[in-house]
């Protein structure tokens, strides 16, 4: 009875540890805003999805889209790496996120959700 009961805590933890990780965001979000490089500022669009526990994403600027790898979205902070764009990692406030672009050209952006309506404080992350 003992070793169940054991096996039935672990599996809960093992359900809630998965379900903290997305953090709500299940549903896809679309993102505008821009990009600032060597003083100029170029719109941009994001949009991020989750499916099986795994974020992906789409960047596009100037007609041109790039997918997005190694996405990590929580609800205080953003990381992901465009293509030729370079490794953006920022911060998440609600239906805002901004921050810096590393890699060959570096910068900044800075994004709000399209939709802000969609963000509900419920869904608290790390």
């Amino acid at each position: 009875m003992r070793r169940r009961l054991l096996i039935g805590f672990i599996a809960l933890t093992a359900a809630s540890a998965t379900a903290s990780a997305s953090d709500g965001y299940d549903n896809p979000t679309h993102w505008q805003g821009y990009v600032m490089r060597n003083g100029l500022r170029t719109a941009i669009t994001v949009d991020l999805s989750q499916s099986d526990g795994q974020w992906g994403g789409q960047l596009s600027a100037g007609g041109n889209e790039v997918a997005l790898d190694h996405v990590r979205l929580t609800t205080t902070s953003v990381h992901f790496a465009a293509p030729g764009e370079g490794v953006f990692d920022g911060e998440v406030a609600g239906d805002q996120m901004a921050g810096g672009i590393s890699g060959p050209a570096r910068g900044s952006f800075a994004l709000t959700r399209e939709d802000a309506n969609d963000y509900s404080p419920y869904f608290l992350g790390p």
